[in-house]
């Protein structure tokens, strides 16, 4: 049987008791000691400076160690910092606590003698109080936080889409960067024509006048070989940095913490941003490095297409999309269903057109516009809170009022692209992509409650090629099922949920939407069926 202490894991639990020299304070100590917490100690006197020092996750105070007013007493310590979100457990004779003032001031009452194992359990039960609040305050900064790094992402997308010279473009990243991530110094290095050398493009916060004159060479460095490998190098301690081995970058560049990341596209690698001097010297974590990914692979994107003189408008495209793996990494168990929904949403569309249906609407812009625009299609996802999106089981219903905000989210995120950006025109088809491929034929879908062709065709398409990868791929709350049965539900949806010319055409194409589904897999292997959720096929349609 689970004892009091350990459930309460002990071994980074600080109790303060505020206590006189009593039986009441000694039994206190040898208790919650034997129970494995830390235990400090104070009297009356000393109690704010000791609150404030110790710093600790649950507050005991006996009564009898404060003046009369008791209730006052309490509200001082309250007042300071390092007291008010403390759990505090009063200690007394029996029936004492509302004269104490306990319903205003303490978040528990314990009657004196007191049995040590009642004083474990509310020690244990006030510790996992305070856990909980902690972790609510940390996960409200950090999703605070992930929507300021959001904007600084689009922000330097929009920025991009409108800039044309090559010093701007440069300006733009190396400000991104440290806004970013919250550092002084960001260096953005390009190599030479012979690929031989990198120098600093554009910088912030390197005070050298000399830096644009730096030369390090791409054979032998740490910087030059992420330009070679296109890998991300992170340096959170002088240890890790030691063990990099000899090199050849000024101390500029390579200080701790640090990233170093490729800016390139797919294909192609364009140059290195070195990041460092973080405010406060924090240590980079994950979750920071998908937002500077982002970050790179639009800036590389960005420096590429200017350098080999694309069409504005291939640039934008380029640029804006992006955007469009943020959902990925917020919903990080979808792996590739970017990828595949834009092959399926372009099979169908190709069979939709052979099959003389839509065909004067289905043409080769049609197809250019639904590849650039289908992997924006849950771009709202990014609102959504971690505890809804990555939830393992069955959503609540006002959670499922929560999830079903992204597709207006996501219309007006495109909206304000577009204000940005306009003339690129897959970002319309973007826009009712992204508003609609959750609305139903039979009109009870949702936002709009939307009916039959009053859906654009593109989120039509869409919708169907959505479900079935929902159904068919690992996710955090359903196991994957078999394409027979995907199918299935995709052919006793047609009328109800799903356009039927849409899933005529998925029927005819199914066998090859399978063949594209296992090579693009995240886990090639055989599905598993498991059944059907009870709410909906899966959550990308919920």
């Amino acid at each position: 049987e689970e004892s009091p202490a350990s459930a309460a894991n002990t071994d980074h639990c600080t109790v303060l008791v505020i206590a006189g020299e009593s039986s009441t304070r000694d039994l206190c100590h040898r208790t919650l000691v034997s129970g494995g917490y830390r235990v400090a100690e104070a009297t009356h006197d000393d109690a704010l400076a000791r609150v404030a020092e110790v710093r600790p996750d649950v507050i005991i105070m006996e009564a009898e160690a404060i003046p009369q007013d008791a209730a006052a007493a309490l509200r001082r310590l309250r007042a300071e910092p390092a007291g008010q979100d403390v759990p505090l457990i009063l200690l007394g004779p029996p029936a004492a606590g509302g004269d104490l003032g306990l319903t205003s001031t303490a978040d528990e009452y314990l009657d004196t003698p007191l049995a040590a194992r009642d004083l474990l359990l509310r020690v244990r039960s006030m510790a996992r109080l305070r856990r909980m609040r902690l972790e609510l305050d940390r996960s409200q900064e950090l999703r605070a936080e992930q929507a300021r790094m959001w904007m600084v992402a689009l922000d330097l997308s929009r920025s991009l889409a409108h800039t044309d010279s090559l010093d701007l473009i440069l300006q733009h990243i190396v400000e991104a960067a440290a806004e970013m991530t919250c550092s002084r110094r960001v260096a953005l290095m390009l190599p030479d024509k012979e690929h031989r050398w990198l120098s600093v493009a554009k910088s912030v916060g390197i005070d050298d006048p000399d830096a644009e004159r730096w030369r390090v060479p791409i054979a032998g460095s740490i910087i030059g070989r992420i330009v070679t490998s296109g890998e991300r190098v992170v340096l959170n301690t002088l240890d890790e940095r030691t063990a990099q081995g000899p090199r050849c970058e000024p101390d500029d560049l390579i200080s701790v913490p640090m990233v170093a990341t490729a800016l390139s596209t797919a294909e192609h690698t364009v140059g290195a941003l070195t990041i460092t001097q973080r405010h406060g010297g924090r240590p980079f974590e994950t979750w920071e490095l998908e937002f500077i990914d982002l970050l790179s692979n639009t800036a590389g994107t960005a420096l590429h297409q200017h350098f080999t003189r694309q069409s504005r408008d291939e640039a934008r495209d380029s640029i804006v999309m992006a955007l469009a793996t943020l959902a990925e990494y917020r919903d990080n168990d979808t792996g590739r269903h970017v990828d595949r929904v834009t092959h399926f949403c372009l099979r169908l569309a190709t069979e939709l057109r052979a099959g003389s249906q839509d065909d004067d609407q289905i043409d080769d812009r049609y197809l250019y516009d639904l590849r650039r625009a289908v992997p924006l299609h849950d771009i709202g996802k990014v609102a959504i809170p971690d505890s809804i999106l990555l939830k393992p089981g069955p959503l609540t219903p006002q959670e499922v009022e929560i999830m079903r905000t992204h597709p207006t989210i996501g219309r007006e995120t495109i909206r304000s692209v577009i204000r940005q950006t306009p003339g690129v025109t897959f970002l319309h088809m973007a826009e009712e992509i992204v508003s609609c491929h959750h609305e139903r034929c039979d009109g009870t879908g949702y936002p709009g409650g939307l009916a039959a062709e009053a859906i654009p065709l593109s989120a039509r398409i869409v919708a169907v090629a959505d479900v079935y990868d929902a159904v068919t791929s690992q996710r955090v709350y359903s196991e994957p099922k078999s394409h027979e049965r995907a199918v299935g539900i995709i052919r006793e949806g047609a009328g109800s949920q799903f356009d039927p010319n849409v899933v005529e055409a998925f029927l005819r194409c199914e066998r090859e939407i399978a063949r594209l589904a296992h090579e693009m897999a995240d886990n090639p292997g055989p599905a598993v069926d498991s059944g059907v959720r009870d709410d909906t096929p899966g959550r990308s349609a919920a």
